[in-house]
């Protein structure tokens, strides 16, 4: 079939169909107080927010909602931008599924085909016999929350605060009122200027049907992987530039292969198996479209604006509908390429890309406060004279205390009531996304040094200590570490409580220089163990047997190998201190059993109907600035890109009476700044620690002056 046939057939098909924007506005939500829902996270006063469900179709089919443009690249399922029936053939014969399917990749990449029930080509995983199961049929059930404008009703503007498995609807009963203010005018404006504040809970998560994944009780998690790096982390002294740990790390490739071989398997078996084609970021952008169309009939432009993993959805939704970009914000950016692109294993050394300039701030602010008022500064006496703590020190303080937890897990002692070197190091660095929790951090370290300390002292005075089995240690710690490590695969999602911290309706306070170090908590056994993360990121995915483009190194194959291989990477050529941490997001994909049946994989270059606002923080841990500007760049002309000069993850972060400027000009009258390079400055009334005068621009001249030295 050529090309100007096909395009004559997709015309024909689109004409005789009944369009899914009107299938899926078919449906209506019955708004109801979040609270009489009984929805778990109605936390608060909700302040006029309801809740409700929008039914759409689990399959969107031969249409798409909004316009289907003639210009869009062939993709994974997708011809020139709509998903087309005559893409693939599905043949039914009584009980037993054949399928045969052809994909296309755009610019002359690998085709291959499907046949039959299961995989001809190995995939590196459990059969995915989950994308020919059911045909596509039936509705998803989005949960979905609106807080109100208060006055003139403008419209709507969507948000959505990462993950990929974070909650719209906790986001909006939780902070709401808060985004609105920022979109309506600023701190003294909370009627949102005109917008009703929305999210929902995408596919997999939260109250949404289909809820999220569940493949085993958190009991048979932990019977599958007591013991292993799964429940430990990664446990070493340093980091992994040492070659005897190289090789001990390394060792553990084979078994954590067949861990997750496992998982997937029992994924693939597990009921909500069918549903996982149906989820994914290009199945929200297409849910987001069908939200639009019933909370703003005929509107054409959409107003989104979409946090840390958000950003991602907020990018493939404006190269979908390029001609429905009304005003969209994009903050705390991934890396679009990484995420659609390549290997799932080659995107967590993008993470810790300024890690270490935030670990810089924390240290640097800690050091200028003094131990008045953070706990991990020291007084200390040289020639005579009363000196606080550098950075420096307070830095090697800290490794210290990995160190010194590695070396009493080595010898045996029982770490189960505090936390091992690996998840102190996976505490802190989530804990730098949130300056305005920095004394809380330091009172947490401060606190688990000590505890260190004493052990160490008790287990040289008392061998018994140092022959403690360290099975008991596995024993007592591997029940809670789903909990433990929860966050940490959640990462590309904002810190709500750094939202709450630096908006007008939330009063700060002043957390406890000393605080008790945070314990691994238990958690219930009897309870699924959900992978809302896992069925979005790996269901948007590439291939599992996608070969890595040499061309653009680093290079990492989506093995269990290449997930070892980029950890080694990262902890040796990007950040010492992050880069050894376990639990990188792309480990698990090459035995995930499904891929969403639409995923979009590009061009990200279109023209936009209105230009859109691209945000990052200089130094933010978890997205790093350069992730802001490579979006700002494929966007190129339809991009302005806004630099915040500051600390934590996303503008939100701290407090910017800039930056929240420049958003509330951009919803309310369509104004963006001119020029290349627009910076704003964290506001000089947010203080790093409480009862200092440590503010942000003291901290980034401090870091100048010592890097000058």
């Amino acid at each position: 079939m050529t090309i100007a046939t096909t395009a004559l057939t997709l015309a024909a098909l689109i004409a005789a169909s009944p369009s899914v924007n009107e299938r899926a506005t078919s449906s209506t939500i019955s708004w109801a107080s979040c609270t009489t829902l009984d929805w778990r996270y109605a936390i608060g006063d909700p302040l006029n927010i309801t809740c409700g469900f929008f039914e759409v179709p689990m399959d969107y089919g031969d249409a798409s909602v909004g316009a289907c443009n003639a210009d869009a690249s062939v993709g994974a399922w997708t011809v020139w931008g709509c998903r087309c029936r005559f893409v693939h053939e599905r043949m039914w014969f009584g009980e037993e599924e054949k399928v045969r399917e052809r994909w296309r990749r755009e610019r002359g990449r690998e085709k291959w085909r499907q046949e039959g029930a299961v995989q001809t080509r190995d995939r590196s995983g459990p059969k995915a016999r989950t994308q020919a199961l059911n045909p596509p049929t039936g509705t998803a059930k989005l949960a979905v929350a609106r807080y109100p404008a208060q006055g003139e009703r403008k419209g709507t503007v969507f948000v959505n605060p990462g993950g990929p498995g974070g909650s719209g609807v906790a986001f909006v009963l939780g902070y709401g009122p808060d985004l609105a203010a920022m979109v309506g005018g600023g701190y003294d404006a909370m009627d949102g200027g005109g917008y009703d504040m929305v999210s929902w809970d995408p596919r997999g998560v939260g109250h949404t049907e289909p809820g999220a994944p569940g493949c085993l009780t958190d009991e048979e998690w932990n019977e599958l992987f007591e013991g292993t790096m799964e429940t430990e982390g990664l446990d070493i002294r340093g980091n992994l530039s040492d070659g005897d740990q190289l090789t001990e790390f390394y060792s553990h490739v084979d078994e954590m292969e067949a861990k997750y071989r496992a998982l997937g398997q029992k994924c693939a078996e597990a009921d909500s198996a069918a549903n996982l084609p149906y989820l994914g970021t290009a199945a929200a952008a297409r849910d987001m479209a069908a939200l639009a169309d019933y909370l703003d009939p005929g509107a054409q432009e959409i107003n989104y604006w979409g946090f840390s993993y958000g950003s991602m959805l907020g990018f493939v939704f404006v190269n979908m509908f390029p001609d429905r970009v009304g005003h969209v914000v994009l903050d705390g950016c991934m890396n679009p390429l990484l995420y659609a692109n390549k290997p799932t294993t080659e995107y967590f050394p993008n993470d810790v890309v300024d890690a270490d300039e935030a670990f810089e701030g924390f240290t640097t602010a800690c050091a200028l406060a003094g131990p008045g008022s953070c706990a991990l500064a020291k007084n200390t006496t040289n020639s005579g004279k009363n000196e606080t703590d550098s950075s420096e020190g307070i830095k090697e303080r800290v490794q210290g205390m990995l160190d010194l937890a590695h070396t009493l897990a080595a010898s045996g002692a029982d770490l189960s009531d505090t936390m091992t070197s690996a998840q102190a190091r996976t505490y802190l660095f989530e804990a730098l996304a949130e300056p305005t929790s920095w004394a809380s951090l330091a009172g947490y370290l401060e606190a688990y040094g000590e505890k260190l300390q004493g052990m160490a002292a008790n287990s040289t005075s008392d061998n018994s200590t140092s022959t403690t089995n360290s099975s008991a240690r596995s024993k007592g710690s591997s029940s809670s570490t789903p909990e433990a490590h929860a966050s940490f695969k959640h990462r590309w999602q904002i810190p709500t409580r750094s939202l709450a911290d630096s908006t007008p309706s939330k009063r700060q306070v002043a957390p406890s220089k000393r605080q008790v170090a945070p314990s691994k908590r238990q958690v219930a056994p009897s309870e699924p163990h959900t992978y809302e993360f896992e069925a979005i990121y790996c269901g948007d995915g590439v291939d599992a047997d996608t070969v890595p483009d040499s061309s653009s190194p680093p290079n990492f194959d989506m093995t269990m190998r290449g997930g070892f291989e980029a950890i080694a990477y990262a902890s040796t050529n990007v950040s010492a201190m992050f880069g050894p941490q376990w639990g990188a997001q792309g480990n698990l994909c090459f035995a995930w059993p499904a891929r969403a049946v639409e995923r979009y994989t590009g061009p990200w270059d279109k023209e936009l109907k209105n230009k859109v606002l691209v945000i990052g923080t200089t130094a933010d841990p978890v997205t790093p600035f350069e992730n802001a500007q490579l979006m700002a760049d494929l966007l190129g002309d339809s991009a302005v890109l806004v630099r915040q000069n500051g600390f934590g993850h996303a503008s939100l972060a701290e407090k910017s009476s800039c930056t929240i400027g420049v958003v509330s000009r951009y919803f309310q009258d369509g104004e963006l700044p001119t020029g290349d390079d627009t910076v704003c400055e964290i506001d000089d009334s947010v203080v790093l620690f409480p009862d200092s005068d440590v503010t942000q621009a003291r901290v980034k001249s401090e870091i100048l002056a010592a890097s000058a030295v």
